[in-house]
C-alpha cells in the first residue's frame, strides 16, 4: 500500500528523470546545430582555408572551377564535397600531392572532385600519393576521378600507409594514368578502379 509521500517521491522521480532526459535531447540538439557548412569559392577563396577553419563534422561545399592547391587535411571529420568529377578540379601543378590526409576518420567524405597533375617525388613518405595520399586515415572516397599524377615510388594516384593501406573505402572512382607504382592505373585495396 502507497502513502502520500511514497507517491510524492516517485512523482519527484518521474519529473526528475523527465527534466533530466529533456536537458540531454536539448544538448545534443544543439551540438548537430553547430556543424557548419563552408563555401569555397566565398566566402573562402582556396579549399584549403575552408580545412583550416572548419570544425569537425562541418561541410565544405566547393563550387566548379580549378584550384590549384596542395590540399593537407588532418584529424578531421569532415565532409568535403565538389560540384562533380570534372567540375571541381585539384589541380597539382606537378609539384606536390593534390591531397595530403593525415588521420582523418572514417566519418570523413570526399566527393565530387577531379584530383590531377600531382606529383610527388624524393625520400618517403614525400615520394608517394601523387593524387591522393593517405597516411592512417579512412575516409569515403566517393564518385572522384584521380587521374593524371605521378609518383617515383607508390600511387601515382592514389596511396595509403601506416597499416590502413586499403582502408579508404571507394566507390564510383576513376583511377587513370596515376595508380600504383609510377603512372600505372592501379589502385589499393578497397578503393574502387574505373577505368
Amino acid at each position: 500500500m502507497r502513502t502520500s509521500k511514497g507517491r510524492a517521491f516517485c512523482s519527484r522521480n518521474l519529473l526528475g528523470t523527465a527534466l533530466m532526459c529533456c536537458a540531454v535531447a536539448l544538448v545534443l540538439a544543439g551540438q548537430a546545430q553547430c556543424a557548419t557548412t563552408w563555401h569555397v569559392p566565398f566566402p573562402f577563396f582556396t579549399i584549403q582555408s575552408a580545412i583550416n577553419a572548419a570544425s569537425p563534422g562541418d561541410t565544405i561545399q566547393v563550387g566548379g572551377g580549378t584550384y590549384d592547391e596542395h590540399l593537407v587535411w588532418q584529424t578531421k571529420s569532415l565532409q568535403l564535397l565538389g560540384a562533380g568529377a570534372g567540375l571541381s578540379i585539384v589541380d597539382g601543378n606537378a609539384a606536390g600531392s593534390c591531397l595530403r590526409m593525415t588521420s582523418v576518420p572514417a566519418t570523413s567524405r570526399i566527393q565530387g572532385f577531379t584530383f590531377t597533375n600531382g606529383s610527388t617525388s624524393g625520400a618517403w613518405p614525400v615520394h608517394s600519393g601523387g593524387g591522393v595520399y593517405c597516411e592512417n586515415s579512412s575516409p569515403m572516397v566517393i564518385n572522384n576521378t584521380i587521374s593524371g599524377n605521378t609518383a617515383t615510388n607508390y600511387g601515382g594516384g592514389i596511396r595509403g600507409s601506416q597499416g590502413r593501406r586499403g582502408s579508404t573505402a571507394g566507390e564510383r572512382c576513376g583511377c587513370r594514368r596515376g595508380g600504383q607504382p609510377g603512372h600505372d592505373a592501379a589502385a589499393p585495396r578497397g578503393v574502387a578502379r574505373r577505368e
